[in-house]
């Protein structure tokens, strides 16, 4: 139910104030990174529009292309495999 709703509305309007989000660097474009877990946040706010420029490509662009943001706590930064992780 909740993979349905995070298609349907997307991340928007799945995340809550209190709920962690665990970050994943997919494989491709990161040979160190790759395939890893590297950090856990807690989200901090609801979600607020903002058209300050924020990533490399809206600057590069000089367009606002992700208005949508919310605050972030850090919890726990480090690096490890989902096998690490993984119950067997």
């Amino acid at each position: 139910m909740v993979l349905q709703r995070l298609l349907v509305v997307g991340i928007y309007g799945i995340s809550l104030p209190g709920d962690v989000l665990i970050f994943y660097v997919t494989k491709r474009g990161s040979r160190r990174l790759g395939g890893k877990f590297v950090g856990a946040y807690r989200v901090a706010s609801e979600w607020f529009r903002e058209e300050k420029l924020l990533w490399p490509d809206e600057a590069r662009e000089g367009s606002v292309k992700y208005p949508w943001r919310v605050r972030l706590e850090l919890l726990k930064l480090g690096v490890a495999d989902y096998s690490e992780l993984a119950l067997d």
